[in-house]
C-alpha cells in the first residue's frame, strides 16, 4: 500500500472524510458516563480499537485518538492526572496500529472546561496545559491534531497558540455554536504569527 501523502496536501486535493465522535459510541457500547473514557486506552484498549475499526469499515479515512478529555485538568477529579502520558501515548499508539497507515490519525484535545477555573489556572497555566498535551501527542506520531468541539472562543484561540507554539502539526479546530453565540463574540481573531 501506498504511502498517505501528507495531511495538508490531501487535503488541498480532495475532501477527508472523517469520523464519527468516539464518546458517543463508547456510550452506545454500553460505558457509562460516569467512567473516565479516556482511561479506557489503558483499561479496555479492545473496546477503542474496535470504535476505530468500525469508522475504518464504514470508510473513514481520518479517525481520532480517544483523547477528547486527556488534560491534567479533566483527569484531576478522576485521579488521573498522573497517567496523562501514559493514556495520549497509548491513545495515539491504538490509532496509529488500528489504521494500519490507511488513514490520518488526528490527536483529538478537548476544552479544559470549568475545571481549569477552579484549579485557579491562569493564561499562561491554561496555554501549558494544552501545550503539554500536544506535544504528547505530537511526539507519539500522529498526522494533525484535532481541537474538537469547543464552546468558548477564547479557549479555543488559547489552545489554538499553545499548539502552533508546541509543535509544526496541522491543526484543525472544531466549534459547538449554540443560540446567541454571535453576540459578544465578534472580536475573535487570531493574529497572523498564531496561525
Amino acid at each position: 500500500m501506498p504511502a498517505l501523502p501528507p495531511f495538508l496536501e490531501a487535503l488541498r486535493a480532495r475532501v477527508i472524510l472523517a469520523d464519527g465522535g468516539m464518546g458517543s459510541e463508547i456510550y452506545d457500547r454500553g460505558v457509562f458516563i460516569n467512567r473516565c473514557y479516556d482511561e479506557l486506552n489503558l483499561s479496555a484498549d479492545g473496546l477503542v480499537r474496535g470504535v476505530h475499526r468500525d469508522y475504518l469499515k464504514a470508510g473513514s479515512e481520518l479517525i481520532e485518538t480517544n483523547t477528547y478529555g486527556a488534560n491534567r485538568v479533566k483527569l484531576a477529579p478522576h485521579g488521573l492526572e498522573g497517567k496523562l502520558l501514559e493514556i495520549l501515548r497509548v491513545g495515539a499508539a491504538l490509532a496509529r496500529e488500528e489504521a494500519g497507515g490507511a488513514a490520518y490519525v488526528a490527536g483529538s484535545m478537548g476544552p479544559l472546561g470549568e475545571g481549569a477555573k477552579k484549579m485557579g489556572l491562569g493564561e499562561d497555566e491554561q496555554q501549558g496545559a494544552y501545550a503539554e498535551v500536544a506535544t504528547a501527542l505530537a511526539e507519539a506520531g500522529v498526522d494533525l491534531l484535532f481541537l474538537d468541539t469547543f464552546t468558548s472562543v477564547h479557549d479555543l484561540q488559547r489552545a489554538i497558540v499553545a499548539c502552533r507554539r508546541a509543535t509544526d502539526l496541522p491543526v484543525v479546530a472544531s466549534f459547538s455554536f449554540h443560540r446567541g453565540f454571535i453576540m459578544g463574540h465578534t472580536d475573535f481573531m487570531l493574529a497572523p504569527e498564531d496561525v
